[in-house]
């Protein structure tokens, strides 16, 4: 705790959102807060202007529970369209062509197809933004 704040009264209240912070900007993002009551309703209007939905789903902590939870449908998706990816590896198809065939299927969940170009180019070895060495594990998979 800094300095400034010890021995006053102080609340607190965590957001997590289910996605990416630039959302954010437009009001976009899908929020999940945990915290007291009245800690949630004085948050609120902050929230509101970043968020296109908020829920208020427990006590202090519950707010990154939730986002955990979302996150691990994700987790196994990817995980599974690596083995995927594998399993097409000796078709000799493009990776952009894998890729669109996926996501064009009920295989391709919407966050395929919200991220169908970056993956792509991961795939092919591109830099997407990230570090080399992870457009490098991407190329590899």
């Amino acid at each position: 705790m800094p300095q400034t704040s010890v021995g006053k009264a102080r609340r607190w209240s965590n957001a997590r959102s289910a996605e990416r912070s630039r959302p954010a900007k437009d009001g976009k993002l899908f929020g999940f807060v945990g915290g007291d009551a009245a800690d949630f309703a004085r948050a609120r209007p902050l929230l509101e202007q970043m968020c296109r939905r908020i829920e208020h789903v427990g006590p202090v902590g519950a707010g990154a529970s939730m986002k955990l939870a979302i996150n691990l449908p994700l987790l196994v998706f990817w995980q599974a369209f690596g083995e995927a990816l594998a399993l097409c590896r000796s078709l000799g198809l493009d990776a952009a062509r894998i890729v669109d065939i996926f996501a064009d299927t009920s295989g391709g969940p919407n966050v395929l197809k919200g991220r169908a170009a970056a993956l792509t180019a991961a795939l092919q070895g591109k830099d997407v933004g990230r570090s080399p060495s992870t457009s490098t594990r991407c190329a590899r998979t």
